[in-house]
Parts: C-alpha cells; structure tokens; sequence
C-alpha cells in the first residue's frame, strides 16, 4: 500500500549514478593492461622485431609469432606508459608501422585473415592467440591520438577484415565450442578496437560502421556466447560497445532508409534488448552490468519505442523490486509513458501505464520520495506522474491528490527558489489531474480548498520560474471545470492578486502578448459565465 504519510527530509541527498563505466570509455579510450616491467632495458627495435615477425609468419611458426607479437605489445605499453623522451625514436618507430609503412599494416592484416586456413575450417588455439595478439596491437595502437593511423587502418580495409574475415570463424557453433575460451577473447579485443576507432570516427564514416557492425553477425554470435557464463570484463565490453552504436554522431533514419538495412537493425535492436533483459534477471547484483543495461534500453526507446516497450515488459515488475539507479530507472518509464497512441494503433493495447501502476510504480514512487529530496529525482518522478495520469484508473486521482500534491507543494514551499521544471510539473499535475481524471465535487475541493493549489501557483509566477505554455494548458484545463467550480477559481484569483501578477510579468517582457491576451480572455469569459449564474 501507498504510505499515507508524506516524509520530506531537508538534508541534501545526492543519488550516485555511478558515472565511472562510462567515463572509462567516454573520456578516454581502451588500453590493455601491461604485466610488465616499465624500467625494463628495450633492448630490440620495433624495426627488427617486425622483419622477425614477418619471417615467422612465413614459416607458419605461430608459437614463435605469438611470442613476438606480445613482446612487439609489451614494449610499446612500456614506452607508452613510461613516457620518457629517450623512447622517442622507438615509439616513432611503431607510429611509422601503422601510420606511414604500408607493408608492416599490410602484414597484421594478412595475419588478422590467415587467408591459407579455411574461414569454416578447423583453427587450432595457438593460431587463434596469433589473430587476437594483433587485435591487442590495434587496440592499444589506436590509444594514440593519431588520424594518419586510423585513415592507415581503413584504407587496408580494416573493418571488412573484422566483420568478416574474424566473425566468419565464429559463425558456426561448432568453431566456437572447439576454443570458446580464446574466441571470447577475440569477441572482448574486437569490442575494444571498435570503440577507439568509434570514438575517432566523428563523420559519417563513423555513422557507416556502426551500421556495418550492425548488419554483421557480431551480436548474433554474442548471443550465444552470452548464455556460455562469459567473464564479467567481456560483458562490459560489449556493453560499452552498444553504448557506442546509439551515441553522436548518430544513425538516423535517412542513413537506415539508404542502406536498406531497416530490418536488419531491428532485429539487432531485439538482440540487444533481449541481452539486457538477460542481465537484469541474471546480473542485478553487479551495479556496473545492470546501469549499462538499463542505459541501453533507455538508447533503443529512442529507436523504435513500441519493440522496446514489448520486449522489456515483462521486465519492469523486477526493475522495481531491484529499486537501483532510480533516475535511470524513471528515466525509461518517463519513455514508456510519453506517447499516446491512437485507440485504433496497434500499440494502444500496451496498456503501458495500466501495467506500470498494477506492479506497484505509485508505491515505489512514494518510497522514493519519502526518503530523499534530491530535485532531479523528484522531477523525474513527477514527469512520470504526470505521464500516467493522462491515463484514467480507478482510484488513481485520489492517489495523487491527497499523496503527491501535498508532497509536491510542501517541497516547494521549502525552496527558497524554484526550481523552473519542478515548478511546470507542478503546472501540469493540477492541469491533467481536472483534464484526465474523472473528478468528484471531494476531489475538486481538496485541489483548490484544502491544498489551495493557487496560492502555489502565485508563488510560481512571482518567481517567473515557469514556461508560458504550462500556464496556458492549466487554464485551458480550468475551462472544463463547472460554472460553480469556475467561481470557486475566480475568487482565489482575485485573493491571490493573479490578474495584477500577469500584468506585472508583461511589463516586464515575461510573458507575450499573446499569452496575456489568452489568460485575460479566459478570466472575462468565467466572470460572464457566473455573472450570467449569479443574475440567474
């Protein structure tokens, strides 16, 4: 049950929405981690090492060719992290591989497509360790801030040897079964190369490779991965990868529409919410996994809300009793619940606020505002709110009325200045509460008697902390009140001095013309309307 007692606690409380995950990728890109030794004597140039990779290559000598690789790795991490000058002509050395030497990128690539093996063929371990060595080389590579080797990278078609040379070996449940261990690896390095080419690629050639990894079978091979109990850093990766895909510069529908790849973006998308209903039920204890996941399902509303509402679900009732990351949490019901469909659309039968308030979202609401008065959570709440009660349920007017509108003025009378989006939330509240609900005589009373909702909305307007379209639906919504209701309005106009503040706020270019000139007409329509009462 709904707690009856409204408790406002004054002490600030700041909700932790744990911003580490994404800065990790946001604000700097993937480096692997070093085992070595940074103080350690560099003792062969990238030079020779690469004229002994390429010649183990040859040999087919993978063993030798993946110690070499690492070696190759280890000494640029070192020179990397260390950053001493002397480095320099080494670290020149590696830049030159893959921003100016076309034969040394040329050779990772033929090592990354092992073109001698067959792609549905049998591939040993050991030569699986070689193609994701390279993938560390790449990923690490690509730390660096340095255009020439990411256009290097792109013009020895980079991209098509991963999406396809790579993922092709993968494709088969056999070929994974046979080394799943190491190809997770290959799946872990390949997600962390595409988010430092991906956060490179500002243009629209970043644009064609998220749709490219999306018309790809990577997440259909994660798929089943996935359900093989995967380490938690794989996770993460691929997590922060399809982040990546939803985030500027974005996949619009133009691009979707030219590369006619509609279909096959929606399945992925079903993929990829599928996957984080997954972690949810699976996972809801690991914070890092479950905030990245609510963060996606939040990404693919915004993509096509009507799959997303039908695939997550089933899923809300859980998100609920888990109670973690509220403002992501509100976020996503503000989304499920910001579109009224028409009774004749398909997605009318969702009944999306209907289910919302069966599983208990008025009650966890409540629990949230009782126990902090941390503004942007109570905003969101009460967009939530005020999303939901365009929705008519028995009871649900009382609900608010005599629970969240008190909440809601006591908390701002308690602000010395308002803040302007809680203020139009309080705007809207009253506005879809006598436009939506079915209100009693009792109702209408305790709006404008007992919580004497106008004296609140003169404070609002006396701070300007408002936007003019707010107050215009309010006394729009008046308008459908009775002609002994509209009385009731008007006197507390008159107490509160509204009409004089109005005047004020035009003088004072706050509001428009037009604004002022809808208000009054609405106030002189009501003073006809009971005047002509009263004469009767």
């Amino acid at each position: 049950m709904i707690n009856s007692q409204v408790q406002l606690k004054r002490e600030q409380f700041v909700i932790q929405i744990r911003k580490q995950a994404r800065e990790e990728i946001f604000s700097k890109k993937r480096l692997t981690v070093l085992n070595g030794n940074l103080d350690a004597d560099l003792k062969c140039s990238p030079d020779e090492m690469i004229f002994q990779i390429y010649k183990s290559f040859m040999l087919k000598d993978f063993k030798t060719l993946k110690d070499l690789l690492y070696k190759y790795n280890e000494q640029f991490l070192i020179i990397l992290l260390r950053k001493q000058q002397a480095d320099n002509i080494f670290m020149n050395q590696y830049i030159n591989h893959f921003g100016v030497n076309q034969e040394t990128i040329q050779l990772f690539m033929q090592i990354l497509q092992m073109s001698d093996i067959p792609q549905l063929g049998s591939i040993d371990e050991i030569t699986i360790l070689c193609i994701n060595q390279v993938l560390v080389i790449l990923v690490n590579i690509t730390y660096l801030t340095a255009p020439q080797i990411i256009n290097n990278l792109l013009s020895q078609e980079i991209q098509d040897i991963l999406l396809n040379d790579i993922l092709g070996r993968m494709n088969t449940k056999k070929n994974l079964d046979e080394n799943l261990e190491v190809w997770q690896s290959i799946i872990d390095s390949l997600c962390q190369l595409f988010i430092n080419l991906l956060l490179d690629l500002k243009d629209q050639r970043g644009v064609q490779m998220k749709i490219e990894i999306l018309k790809s079978p990577f997440f259909k091979i994660w798929q089943y991965i996935y359900k093989e109990y995967p380490p938690q850093q794989l996770w993460i990766s691929i997590l922060y990868l399809q982040q990546l895909l939803f985030m500027e510069p974005a996949i619009q529908g133009v691009e979707i529409i030219q590369s006619n790849v509609c279909l096959i973006i929606s399945t992925q998308m079903q993929r990829i919410l599928k996957q984080c209903g997954y972690v949810i039920k699976e996972f809801s204890d690991q914070d890092q996994l479950y905030e990245l996941a609510l963060i996606l399902i939040n990404y693919c509303t915004q993509y096509q809300l009507e799959t997303t509402i039908v695939l997550t679900k089933q899923l809300w009732v859980k998100m609920i009793q888990i109670n973690k990351f509220p403002l992501l949490m509100y976020s996503l019901f503000i989304n499920f619940t910001s579109v009224n469909y028409d009774q004749d659309s398909p997605a009318s039968e969702l009944t999306t606020e209907k289910h919302l308030i069966e599983i208990g979202l008025l009650n966890n609401m409540m629990v949230w505002l009782s126990n902090l008065s941390d503004e942007n959570l109570i905003i969101k709440i009460y967009k939530c709110l005020n999303n939901v009660l365009t929705f008519q349920y028995p009871q649900l007017a009382n609900v608010v009325i005599y629970h969240f509108l008190p909440f809601l003025n006591l908390f701002l009378e308690g602000q010395m200045i308002q803040k302007a989006e809680l203020a139009d939330e309080f705007l809207i509240l009253v506005k879809n509460l006598i436009k939506f609900q079915k209100l009693t005589e009792i109702n209408l009373n305790q709006i404008f008697i007992e919580q004497n909702v106008m004296q609140q909305i003169r404070v609002i307007l006396l701070q300007s902390c408002f936007k003019a379209c707010n107050l215009l639906n309010l006394f729009n919504s008046l308008d459908l009140l009775s002609i002994e209701f509209k009385y009731s309005v008007l006197k507390r106009i008159v107490e509160h001095q509204i009409v004089d503040i109005l005047n004020m706020l035009y003088t004072k270019n706050i509001i428009t013309d037009d604004c002022i000139d809808t208000l009054m007409e609405q106030i002189a329509k009501w003073e006809s309307e009971t005047n002509k009462l009263n004469y009767s």
